[in-house]
């Protein structure tokens, strides 16, 4: 009877323990299996029901990243049985950028209509210094997956002594691909289609060739470009930032050393890499409106010292910005706009995937000048937070709302 006894009890406490491994594990891989059906790459779930389930992606299908997000919980939603915590934190080439953590609890409520878009907002924990994932156990890896795509770019300056506006609009195709953790490589074509500025390079020509390397060192992050920027420069450059006071700024700081290049004529026009720029930035973003300021200080390309300022107002995925430059011997003023373009959800990513590109980005200068130019293009530590700053997530959790319909 005492045999009988022990057998019991073990069999008592060991089988509730051996099952609730069992249906984490599975609930682990079911949650997975939907994120990888649906499209997302270097997926890696850990956790068990009743522990907050950690929730590691990159989203290469949605163009807005914060509706991607919303399509995350939708999924771990259907297939976790409350009560849950999740941490949803999105990469970039297997390099985490944000985390937030929501409970069922709060969403299914907010989903009910039970509590208010700020109630819940407020109810969202943001941390920009992210967990650092195993990438060796992801699925569905987004290394060496090649997209091609092609869209317009658009400038106007105004020729202030002739009182006319010029004008410059490109088609430019290009290559995108991910070989290792953080590393982007990039390369474009230039097809101009009206060029009115007087640039010295012409007709088909390279654009942005780079190689960056992005890494996150606790809640700063770091980018390393090499290869041709824009415009017409080559060399190298390094960004650095982070969140401050409450994740409501964000301070930045580049250096770059470049050299002239130019296709001009199918002549490779050169010269050393001898022009050292630099940046320091700060931008402030309030917390219940979609509205940032910065100013920056900095050498740029013309040589000369100066600062900027730019104001931009969000409006979903819609920017709106007016920026002012002043340097040592000009002042220039003038609107950035960026427009989302069709398509808002792309096809799943293979090995070769054709696509559109996010937007179109129409610059207008207040007068024909070269001043306040800075070696750049592509990604930045700015732009590696589009649709993901902390502020505008919380101020747009009712696309979460969307994120639940079927699309």
């Amino acid at each position: 009877m005492p045999v009988l006894v022990v057998v019991v009890c073990l069999f008592v406490c060991l089988v509730p323990i051996h099952a609730q491994a069992e249906t984490g594990q599975d609930i682990s891989e079911d949650i997975t299996a939907a994120l990888v059906a649906h499209g997302f790459e270097n997926v890696l779930v850990s956790g068990e029901p009743g522990t907050t389930m950690r929730i590691y992606y990159e989203n290469r299908i949605y163009r807005y990243h914060l509706r991607a997000m919303g399509v995350v919980l939708a999924l771990v939603g259907d297939e976790l049985p409350a009560p849950w915590t999740a941490e949803m934190i999105p990469m970039k080439a297997g390099v985490p950028v944000i985390s937030v953590t929501t409970s069922a609890d709060e969403y299914n409520r907010f989903v009910a209509g039970e509590i208010t878009e700020k109630e819940f907002a407020e109810s969202l924990i943001i941390d920009t210094d992210p967990p650092t994932p195993e990438l060796s156990k992801r699925r569905n890896s987004s290394f060496w997956r090649f997209d091609l795509s092609a869209g317009p770019t658009f400038a106007a300056e105004l020729e202030q002594v002739e009182d006319s506006l010029r004008g410059q609009l490109n088609i430019v195709p290009q290559v995108e691909a991910s070989f290792a953790k953080g590393m982007l490589a990039t390369a474009q074509l230039v097809v101009p289609l009206v060029d009115e500025f007087e640039t010295q390079a012409s007709g088909v020509r390279p654009g942005r060739v780079t190689l960056d390397w992005l890494h996150r060192r606790g809640p700063a992050v770091g980018l390393l470009r090499a290869g041709i920027f824009n415009p017409e420069r080559y060399g190298l450059s390094l960004e650095a930032g982070g969140w401050a006071w409450g994740n409501r700024v964000l301070l930045t700081a580049g250096a770059d050393l470049t050299g002239k290049l130019a296709l001009l004529e199918g002549v490779w026009e050169y010269s050393d890499v001898n022009v050292f720029t630099y940046s320091l930035g700060a931008e402030y973003r309030f917390r219940f409106l979609d509205v940032a300021v910065a100013g920056s200080f900095g050498r740029f390309l013309g040589e000369e010292e100066g600062g900027r300022f730019d104001l931009k107002r969000e409006m979903g995925e819609l920017e709106i910005g007016f920026f002012a430059v002043k340097t040592e011997s000009e002042d220039l003023a003038g609107i950035l706009i960026d427009i989302p373009l069709p398509l808002s959800r792309y096809p799943k990513p293979s090995t070769v995937r054709f696509r559109t590109v996010p937007g179109l980005t129409v610059e207008y200068r207040g007068k024909v000048s070269r001043t306040g130019r800075m070696p750049g293009g592509g990604l930045s530590v700015e732009r590696l937070y589009d649709g993901l700053v902390p502020t505008f997530i919380r101020n747009n959790v009712s696309e979460w709302l969307d994120a639940r319909k079927p699309n």
